[in-house]
């Protein structure tokens, strides 16, 4: 959150975003969700800039593809873009 006053401008940093995403995911959808901070899980160690932007990016593609109606794909890194697959192309029977 940015909050500006007269010519001093801060930034506050808030966390915890990812649970109440989660908690309204669940309210609209009647399924279970859970929120996860991967870099921590994956590299065992604290989150990078790298990290930080790709989530971010990977969220609101999934947000996207929700609003859009487009269910049955994942969110991927198609470098420099996200993009998304059919959930059938990337997983095994």
């Amino acid at each position: 959150m940015l909050k500006a006053s007269g010519t001093d401008c801060h930034v506050e940093v808030l966390g915890g975003v990812g649970n109440l995403v989660a908690e309204e995911i669940g309210k609209h959808t009647g399924k279970e969700t859970r929120s996860m901070v991967l870099g921590h899980l994956q590299r065992g160690g604290n989150p990078t800039t790298f990290d930080r932007l790709v989530g971010t990016r990977f969220g609101t593609a999934a947000v996207r593809l929700i609003s859009e109606g487009k269910f049955g794909r994942m969110v991927c890194l198609k470098p420099p873009n996200i993009g998304s697959v059919p959930w059938k192309k990337r997983l095994p029977s």
